[in-house]
């Protein structure tokens, strides 16, 4: 590594530990016996059948990169949800019904 990237992981670091990002922490909390009935009103699980391939690469990341499956799928849900949120809202496939609604209105 360069002394670049060095300062840059170091700052990462930093940030993630004031940013207060403590995934194992969380993993342990869940994986513990007995939490599970205490997270169960605050978490949900999001099961879904993955092509090998897929399963593989994600392992592959997860090992890697030192994250769990549930720090991969949080991330893609947070980018995805706010994505399709306003693709939406863009097209607004409502249009049609909330103004047939406005005339029956008048």
């Amino acid at each position: 590594m360069t002394p670049s990237q060095i300062i840059q992981f170091q700052a990462l670091k930093l940030k993630a530990t004031i940013d207060g990002h403590h995934p194992q922490i969380i993993d342990s909390l869940l994986n513990d016996p007995d939490n599970k009935e205490s997270f169960k009103k605050d978490f949900r699980n999001v099961c879904a059948l993955i092509t090998q391939g897929q399963f593989e690469q994600l392992e592959n990341l997860c090992t890697l990169l030192d994250l769990s499956k549930r720090e991969v799928i949080s991330m893609a849900l947070g980018e995805f949800i706010p994505m399709a949120h306003a693709i939406v809202n863009g097209v607004n496939p409502f249009e049609a019904k909330d103004a047939a609604a406005a005339q029956e209105s008048k």
